[in-house]
C-alpha cells in the first residue's frame, strides 16, 4: 500500500523528539544512516570490539556473591576475559584475566575462592592484589627475581549499586560520570541488599543491537506479547521514553496495571492476584477494579 502523504508531519516529529529526550536544545543528525550491516558484519563488530566495549563500564557480577577475600569472579567479553576479585580492606580489583608471563588464560571458573591465583603453563602465582608471589626457578632469570616486581594487568574498577563494574579504559570517566541521569534510577532501589536467585543465559542467533532495539519500544507488545494486555499498560499513552546526553535511554512501563487496550476489562487475573497476596492484600476488594491494584501495591 502506497501512502498518499507521511504518517507524522516534520513538526509532529519534531515536538514529539522533544518531549521523548525532554530537551528542545538537543541537536539530533539528520545525515547519519544506520544500515543493516551493522547488525551482520563481522568488521563493524571488531570495530566495536575496539572502539566500544572496552571504552564503556560494564558490570561483571553481584557483589555479595564475592564477599570474603580472595572470592572472585570471571566476566567474558568478546574474545576478553576480566577477573574481579575482592581484596582484604572490602574493596574488589578488577585485572585482565591473563597471566602476564606468556599470555595464558589465568583462571579458568565463572566463580570462586582461592589463596592465590595460579597459571596453569608455568605454575606462577599472583596474589589477590595481582602482584606475582611465585615464579619456578625464581634464580635463574637473567633480569632478577620477578617476583612482587610483576603484577596482573589491573583496570578500573568499582562496586555501585550491588554490582561489580569494570571498564578497560584506564582513561575512562568515573562511573557516576557515565550513567548520567541514569544513577537516579539505580538509586531509588536497594539493589545493594538484593540477591541473585535465578541465573539464566540464552544463546541466539543475533546481533546485541537487536536486543537492545527491541527493549526500547513497546509498539511490538500487542502482537508479539497479547498475553500482557491484562497484567502491563502497553498503550503508548501510558509509556514513558527518555533519552540521556550520556548516551543511555529509558523506557518505563507500568505493572499491574490493565492496558489502555483492554476496552475496560479491569477483572483480577492469575498474575495480578498473585501479587495482591505476596503483599498481604485480598484479591476480592479488587473485583473489577484490577486498575487499583498497582496505587495500592505501591502504598503498602
Amino acid at each position: 500500500m502506497m501512502l498518499e502523504e507521511p504518517l507524522m508531519s516534520e513538526e509532529r516529529l519534531s515536538e514529539r523528539s522533544k518531549k521523548v529526550s525532554g530537551s528542545s536544545n538537543r541537536v539530533y543528525s539528520e545525515d547519519v544512516l544506520i544500515t543493516g550491516d551493522r547488525y551482520t558484519s563481522i568488521d563493524f563488530m571488531e570495530k566495536e570490539m575496539d572502539k566500544l566495549w572496552p571504552r564503556v563500564w560494564n558490570i561483571g557480577g553481584w557483589s555479595n556473591e564475592i564477599p570474603e577475600s580472595g572470592d572472585f569472579v570471571t566476566h567474558p567479553l568478546g574474545r576478553e576475559s576480566i577477573l574481579m576479585v575482592r581484596q582484604t580492606d572490602g574493596s574488589v580489583k578488577a585485572f585482565h584475566n591473563v597471566c602476564p608471563h606468556r599470555g595464558n588464560r589465568l583462571v579458568h571458573s565463572n566463580i570462586g575462592s582461592v589463596p592465590e591465583f595460579t597459571c596453569t603453563y608455568h605454575g606462577w602465582k599472583f596474589d589477590h592484589g595481582g602482584t606475582l608471589i611465585y615464579a619456578q626457578d625464581e634464580e635463574d632469570f637473567p633480569q632478577g627475581n620477578p617476583c612482587g616486581k610483576l603484577t596482573l594487568s589491573e583496570i578500573p574498577c568499582e562496586v555501585y549499586a550491588g554490582f561489580v563494574w569494570y571498564n578497560m579504559d584506564e582513561n575512562c570517566f568515573p562511573l557516576s560520570g557515565f550513567l548520567g541521569e541514569v544513577k537516579t534510577y539505580f538509586d531509588m532501589h536497594d539493589l545493594d541488599g538484593m540477591k541473585r536467585v535465578y541465573h539464566k543465559v540464552c544463546e541466539v542467533p543475533f546481533n546485541w543491537k537487536a536486543l537492545r532495539d527491541n527493549f526500547c519500544e513497546s509498539y511490538h507488545l500487542p502482537m508479539t506479547h497479547p498475553q500482557i494486555i491484562d497484567y502491563f499498560d502497553d498503550d503508548y499513552k501510558n509509556t514513558d521514553f527518555e533519552l540521556f546526553e550520556t548516551g543511555h535511554n529509558l523506557m518505563k512501563m507500568k505493572g499491574c496495571l490493565p492496558s489502555l487496550r483492554n476496552s475496560g476489562t479491569f477483572e483480577v487475573n492469575d498474575k495480578i492476584e498473585a501479587d495482591l497476596k505476596n503483599w498481604d492484600l485480598d484479591p476480592t476488594d479488587f473485583e473489577g477494579e484490577a486498575h487499583k491494584v498497582r496505587e495500592a501495591l505501591q502504598k503498602q
